[in-house]
């Protein structure tokens, strides 16, 4: 039976940390490896400057010595630890992961869905004798505006505690409980106090972040710039890479300098900006095509 207490943030930033910066760092062969997850690449810069030769365009074989790989192949190995929480009087749903687990109190739930892709997912609670506790479920802080949630198909209205939404009561045969997300594609924004990021936005849908990558954008892709309220299309996508993913795309304004300033400051003759279609595709998923440009964060008007 999994046990890990946590609180709910740790849960939060846990789930963040999974689907983005955990397998991000393992390519989707499972052969080559990061040291450092960049949120932005560029390959010159890499290659040329000194300060950045340790940002990867490609992650490496494996090491002779490897210290960070088996951590992070720990980590995942050991994640059913960090689906539920177990207390006295309480379990706790921390993670959206399929499983069936039986805990000690005799109760058992069988969680399905197609997380992180789909927002919609199944809780079958079986119990052969009855069993008073509560079941709480986390609702994640992308999704605290729009969720709903039925209990054998009766829509349930309970306020959320500490962002979990709490069913107390004596469980007997099986009950179904359906979660609905708010999957829609949301944009991020970093504290202003972050100089890099001020003007930017990241592209986030459900747990999974986004980023442009310029194997599906081409080059220079700081001079794209998304519009105040963009407008995404979300699709399915099973051809591109190894593992099937979710795409995102939007138009922006694309900006070229068409007669080049020739020094290193000064006024171009004249300035080309075009509307462009972006794609975005989960960070995790970079890196495993052709190596070229990488950016999460996008300036935004």
């Amino acid at each position: 039976m999994p046990i890990m207490v946590m609180c709910w943030s740790g849960n939060y930033i846990l789930e963040r940390e999974l689907y983005n910066g955990t397998i991000s760092g393992m390519s989707l062969d499972g052969k080559h490896f990061f040291y450092v997850n960049p949120l932005e690449v560029d390959p010159k810069a890499s290659k040329e400057d000194p300060m950045k030769s340790h940002v990867k365009v490609q992650r490496a074989a494996w090491f002779g010595c490897a210290c960070c790989p088996p951590n992070l192949a720990r980590l995942v190995a050991s994640v059913d630890q960090y689906i539920y929480t177990v207390t006295e009087d309480a379990i706790y749903a921390d993670q959206f992961i399929g499983n069936e687990t039986t805990f000690d109190n005799g109760l058992t739930i069988e969680q399905t869905g197609n997380f992180p892709w789909s927002g919609d997912v199944q809780f079958a609670i079986t119990a052969k004798k009855t069993v008073k506790t509560t079941v709480a479920i986390r609702i994640p802080a992308w999704s605290r505006d729009h969720y709903a949630v039925t209990v054998n198909g009766q829509p349930l209205a309970v306020e959320l505690d500490q962002g979990y939404l709490r069913i107390k009561r004596n469980w007997s045969g099986t009950t179904q409980i359906a979660v609905t997300l708010d999957m829609s594609v949301q944009m991020v924004h970093a504290d202003p106090r972050v100089k890099d990021d001020v003007g930017k936005t990241a592209i986030q849908r459900g747990p999974v972040v986004y980023t442009l990558e310029q194997a599906d954008n081409g080059c220079q892709l700081q001079a794209n710039t998304l519009p105040v309220t963009p407008a995404f299309t979300v699709t399915p996508d099973d051809q591109a890479f190894a593992v099937p993913i979710v795409k995102i795309t939007t138009t922006a304004l694309h900006t070229d300098a068409a007669t080049p300033i020739g020094n290193l400051y000064g006024t171009p003759a004249t300035t080309l900006t075009h509307k462009k279609q972006l794609t975005f595709i989960p960070y995790f998923a970079w890196a495993n095509r052709t190596p070229g440009e990488m950016m999460v964060w996008v300036h935004q008007m």
